[in-house]
């Protein structure tokens, strides 16, 4: 059974919520979600960073990541999340893959960076910063 973390903006929380629903109900798998703040409590800076330390260490504890990326959105902490899923060598896993699909066509390993790095997640990594823009503008 595969263990996945979901991570994506908490301006999608009802949505992470059924979507943990499904991943379990339909795919099987072992679903690690958010902490959501239900009562919309003010959070301070040492809570954000407990939160933001508990929820690597739920990537950690993972086999992947299930990004959740309603319309494409991205954020910038689930930007780190990737980024520190794909350094630890996880899969990371896109809700909304037909656009996303089609920005990372060439990313394969045939690519010839990935011939000078001979290693996926340095590879991914390097395409993710060289594309930002490109991303961000094909997929926002």
């Amino acid at each position: 059974m595969k263990v996945v973390t979901i991570c994506g903006s908490m301006r999608f929380e009802k949505e992470m919520q059924k979507i943990a629903w499904e991943l379990e109900t339909t795919k099987g798998y072992s679903v690690i979600q958010c902490v959501y703040n239900v009562e919309n409590n003010a959070i301070s800076k040492e809570q954000t960073d407990k939160l933001n330390a508990a929820h690597f260490k739920k990537i950690d504890i993972s086999d992947s990541i299930y990004v959740v990326n309603i319309g494409g959105y991205i954020g910038s902490q689930v930007e780190k999340e990737i980024e520190y899923a794909l350094s630890e060598g996880k899969e990371v896993i896109y809700h909304e893959t037909e656009r996303l699909n089609k920005v990372v066509a060439d990313m394969s390993p045939d690519n010839y960076q990935y011939e000078r790095t001979k290693d996926w997640v340095n590879f991914s990594k390097i395409w993710i910063e060289q594309n930002r823009g490109r991303i961000t503008e094909e997929i926002g």
